[in-house]
């Protein structure tokens, strides 16, 4: 599904830079729309090289 293609893209953007990549996705969950702010951070190994993709998801609240 789309969001999914959106999480992936961001996974994929800190793996390739190096650099830690961040968005806000729409994503629908049991019939109903939450945003989430993303930020996907490179995993390192010892010796610098990139192992894999560390990320975390905070559900945007709008207080009005």
């Amino acid at each position: 599904n789309e969001e999914t293609a959106e999480m992936m893209k961001l996974k994929q953007q800190a793996m390739y830079t190096g650099k830690p990549a961040q968005a806000t996705i729409l994503f629908s969950l049991k019939g109903k729309k939450a945003t989430y702010y993303v930020i996907a951070q490179p995993v390192r190994d010892k010796d610098g090289s990139i192992t894999g993709v560390s990320t975390c998801a905070s559900e945007c609240l709008h207080i009005e």
